[in-house]
């Protein structure tokens, strides 16, 4: 047992020079196989991806129209499109999330992007640990359209609350365990693709 620690200094000692020369020779795969092994996240939780951009507010009070050179729309907490009250996003647009922010539609949102300019819904946060946000809710009475479109680390990404009319087309849901929640028959997802965090799938 005594002679365990010179036993290691001794493989130490001859592992090195080898790591040393492995390090000379091929930085590059160095840097980006072994040193991430002995290196932890540093980024802090809550640290956002923008802090300018156009901040929706808590209650949209009328209708708006956003176009891409408004830059990053940021959604913090719950942001609601009242009945009466419809949001239309151009294509280009991108909008990010905080933390388990949400987009409540209770009157119309038309999000139609274009195969060149698709739309962009994300998180705006940095760090890996809190990412997840929770989309669009439709509730009932209100009105979706949403074409060419992302959505990225919400669960759901989509909600349908009974009586709501909501139409999906050419979109991708991805990192996401619940890509679309319905309770309306008026629900439509059509080519959309969805890829959750173990599988892929695709809506014809």
């Amino acid at each position: 047992m005594h002679k365990l620690p010179g036993a290691l200094a001794a493989a130490a000692l001859l592992v090195l020079p080898a790591l040393l020369t492995l390090y000379v020779q091929h930085p590059d795969p160095w840097a980006k196989s072994v040193i991430p092994l002995f290196q932890n996240e540093t980024i802090p939780r809550h640290t956002p991806r923008f802090t300018e951009g156009l901040l929706l507010p808590d209650t949209l009070t009328q209708s708006q129209r956003i176009t891409r050179e408004s830059g990053p729309v940021l959604i913090r907490g719950a942001v609601r499109v009242p009945p009466g009250i419809r949001l239309t996003l151009e294509p280009g647009v991108s909008v990010y999330a905080s933390e388990f922010s949400t987009l409540k539609i209770e009157g119309e949102l038309v999000a139609r992007g274009s195969a060149e300019l698709p739309i962009l819904f994300s998180t705006n946060e940095l760090s890996s640990d809190n990412q997840l946000w929770n989309g669009l809710l439709f509730l009932p009475g209100s009105r979706g359209n949403i074409e060419h479109a992302t959505i990225e680390s919400a669960d759901p990404a989509i909600s349908c609350k009974n009586g709501s009319t909501v139409s999906v087309q050419h979109a991708l849901l991805s990192n996401t365990s619940l890509g679309v929640f319905s309770e309306s028959s008026s629900c439509a997802v059509t080519d959309t693709r969805i890829i959750n965090r173990s599988h892929d799938y695709s809506r014809p």
